[in-house]
């Protein structure tokens, strides 16, 4: 819900004005530079699986070999110091192409902060 929700997800509510489109097809390099040069203080990529394949398969053809990071104790892949989470919530189309999250956390920087709503249908609580 929080992803792909109408009324509050992160896709349908991110402002067009922060939204690309790849320079190539496929997220390379130059579609996560320009990702990042969009806000300050990213904290992290969330993106389909398929996508951080085909990000890899264009770092691939350009020589790159984009860090590693560990997070939790597990290897993540990072570009330009940042890490990319999977997320297999984030849909493909019929017509193959999905959407990147490039977000900034936390109410002290003014990014993505989770908010409780009471009363929400079949809420349980701790």
């Amino acid at each position: 819900e929080m992803l792909n929700n109408r009324e509050f997800g992160l896709l349908h509510n991110a402002d067009y004005d922060q939204r690309i489109q790849p320079h190539d097809g496929a997220p390379g390099p130059d579609d996560m530079d320009q990702l990042l040069s969009m806000r300050r203080g990213s904290k992290f990529f969330l993106e389909h699986p398929k996508a951080i394949a085909a990000f890899g398969r264009e770092c691939n053809k350009r020589g790159l070999v984009p860090e590693t990071v560990d997070v939790a104790g597990t290897r993540m892949t990072t570009w330009r110091g940042v890490p990319i989470f999977p997320c297999n919530k984030i849909p493909i189309s019929d017509a193959r192409t999905t959407s990147i999250l490039c977000m900034r956390t936390g109410e002290d920087v003014s990014g993505v902060i989770g908010l409780h709503q009471a009363g929400i249908p079949d809420e349980i609580e701790p």
